[in-house]
């Protein structure tokens, strides 16, 4: 039962994401590896900034299974 709300939970979330995204169609940068992300994600992020275009990014290091903290 658990998994099933889990996954119905989910669906909707992604649902929405998807949504959103065609509507606003923004420029996503992907950070991988093993170490360093957070710092490079930060980084990244304050260059950014310096464009006058709205930047968002996660708090620190926390993060999910979809990518943000819940």
């Amino acid at each position: 039962m658990r998994k099933l709300v889990k996954n119905l939970i989910l669906s909707i979330l992604w649902r929405g994401v998807a949504k959103k995204m065609r509507q606003d169609q923004p420029r996503i940068i992907a950070v991988a590896g093993s170490v360093g992300k957070t710092s490079t994600k930060e980084a990244i992020a304050e260059v950014l900034k310096t464009t006058g275009r709205p930047v968002l990014k996660t708090i620190g290091n926390l993060g999910t299974e979809v990518g943000i903290p819940l």
